[in-house]
């Protein structure tokens, strides 16, 4: 009985964070990690990253509307994994990171610019830095910063400027903190965001700074307070930096994609809704508007992936406080069940509520948006689920046993 209680309550967990996020289409390649990815003119994009073989330069157009993805031509440049993507001024910006020649690795520093209108890309001037892997790369005011990263001489804290309009990388102040690879970054407000990511001797950072492109000058912000990370995605939204997934100080995906707010007005950290099946080492994400979109990197199991999910940013503004959640009063019967199942609670007029399905894996399986109190569960396969009734003001719960 312990250990069904016990589980009970992982589900229940499980079945409220799974609320907002929700599996969408995946894209047609191969599974990968550190798959490059940025939006554009409300479509998502994503090309090349590897999964233990030579890497790829395919290359994915995803259309929210249609949840549907296109396949467009190769990137013509050469195809890479460890390299990442941003967007300025209406267009796209990817370079870095390890490609192939002669079946040999080779540590990249090109630059190329994508025109969605066009679908053409254009190769620009090489960084006049060391070639690298795993970088921050930013964008802010028409400049492209990149710096940090590993290569051939080990990991780096060198940072670069790259003016768009003329074409010319100029060498900026280094990066303040110890060398390293793979760390989280976003642009907000004037200002870009470092920090985190793998030093030399095994050390994974928690350490984080800002930049300001105007005077040339770092300054150290509050560090995350959880452990360091490596290796996740990372974005901005609405003035706020986020930070999702990733591997711990031990250099092992967290149990689950561990999700944090940064705020510059107060220059904290807040812990957000984890992505519920797992953290993920070198996932990408995009946004397009007020969604986020996770894909790819590999899973807790050892696996990569070409999955895509969705989740609301909209419900991260949502107070908890201000939500009743009753995870005893609603009942369901008869239980175990084999085709319907009754759902019982006094005194709530079910059609204001959503209903939701979730399995044992958190992943919804079922959802309306009107409940009744009869439901059929014929279609779900025999295994545990959790049930969840919500409206804007209380949630209700129960598990349930499909036969």
């Amino acid at each position: 009985m312990r250990i069904y209680l016990i589980l009970l309550t992982c589900l229940s967990f499980i079945g409220l964070q799974a609320q907002n996020w929700n599996q969408v289409s995946e894209y047609q390649g191969a599974e990968r990690h550190h798959p490059i990815t940025f939006s554009l003119n409300g479509s998502g994009y994503l090309l090349c990253g590897s999964n233990g073989g030579a890497p790829f330069n395919d290359f994915y157009q995803y259309d929210p509307i249609e949840d549907s993805w296109q396949t467009l031509d190769p990137f013509p440049g050469p195809p890479r994994g460890f390299s990442y993507g941003i967007t300025e001024g209406g267009k796209a910006y990817i370079g870095f990171g390890v490609g192939q020649e002669n079946n040999t690795g080779i540590e990249l520093k090109d630059l190329w610019e994508f025109d969605p209108d066009t679908q053409e890309w254009k190769e620009l001037t090489k960084c006049a830095c060391f070639a690298r892997h795993h970088p921050a790369f930013l964008a802010l005011n028409n400049k492209l910063y990149v710096g940090l990263g590993s290569s051939n001489f080990g990991n780096l804290k060198d940072w670069w400027e790259y003016d768009i309009a003329s074409d010319v990388w100029t060498r900026k102040k280094e990066f303040p903190g110890v060398a390293r690879h793979h760390p989280y970054y976003f642009t907000l407000g004037e200002y870009v965001y470092v920090g985190f990511g793998h030093a030399d001797a095994f050390q994974i950072k928690k350490d984080f700074y800002r930049y300001d492109p105007a005077t040339d000058t770092w300054k150290e912000m509050a560090s995350l307070p959880a452990e360091g990370r490596v290796a996740g995605t990372q974005f901005a939204h609405n003035g706020k930096g986020y930070i999702l997934a990733g591997q711990n100080e031990q250099h092992q995906n967290f149990a689950t994609g561990e999700f944090w707010q940064y705020d510059p007005d107060s220059n904290s950290w807040a812990e957000l809704e984890a992505f519920p099946l797992g953290s993920r080492w070198a996932p990408g994400s995009f946004l397009l508007g007020d969604f986020l979109y996770l894909t790819s990197g590999e899973d807790n199991f050892g696996t990569y992936n070409n999955d895509v999910w969705q989740f609301n940013m909209n419900t991260i503004n949502v107070a908890t406080d201000d939500v009743q959640i009753n995870t005893q009063d609603l009942k369901i019967f008869p239980n175990p069940a084999k085709e319907i199942i009754n759902l019982e609670q006094d005194d709530i007029l079910f059609s204001a509520y959503s209903v939701a399905i979730f399995d044992i894996l958190g992943k919804q399986v079922y959802a309306q948006d009107h409940a009744q109190e009869q439901l059929n569960v014929s279609q779900l396969s025999k295994g545990i689920y959790q049930l969840v009734l919500s409206s804007e003001e209380i949630i209700y719960q129960g598990s349930f046993v499909k036969e």
